[in-house]
């Protein structure tokens, strides 16, 4: 373990390459060992990430919701679901391209109103749905 120029201990043998970055109008100095160099490409991973899996949710939980309140159909059954047809992936697709083209707004509030609102909604609606589903599989008898 070497010391780089922060006085810290690093896990690399010659200095950290610590450089000196704008933090909020100030200049600061950033040690690379530490991870503080760059917080955007962590949230432009997280956007991405988030993008993906809100546009998945919405193209396979949308159609058969979409279907089974038009249509006033009491039982749609899981063959409504179908997760591999094109439609879904094009769906998914689109999904995703709006979603990462709002992650990318320049003006907050409008990223916040196309984007964060409706990426995290999507998620948490997302992921319950899929937990109800496994909680029911769980706990249904099996055989009848």
């Amino acid at each position: 373990m070497g010391v780089c120029i922060m006085s810290h201990s690093c896990a690399s043998s010659s200095s950290c390459g610590a450089r000196w970055r704008f933090r909020q109008r100030r200049l600061v100095l950033l040690p690379k060992c530490l991870g503080l160099t760059s917080g955007r490409h962590n949230l432009g991973f997280l956007r991405a990430s988030l993008s993906v899996v809100s546009a998945l949710f919405l193209a396979i939980l949308g159609p058969p919701m979409f279907y089974s309140f038009r249509s006033n159909a009491k039982a749609t059954g899981l063959t409504a679901f179908m997760v591999f047809t094109p439609s879904i992936a094009i769906l998914a697709i689109v999904f995703f391209a709006l979603f990462f083209a709002a992650s990318r707004l320049d003006s907050k509030w409008v990223r916040v109103l196309l984007f964060w609102t409706p990426v995290t909604i999507i998620s948490t609606l997302g992921f319950g749905f899929l937990v109800l589903v496994a909680i029911l599989w769980l706990h249904v008898p099996k055989g009848y």
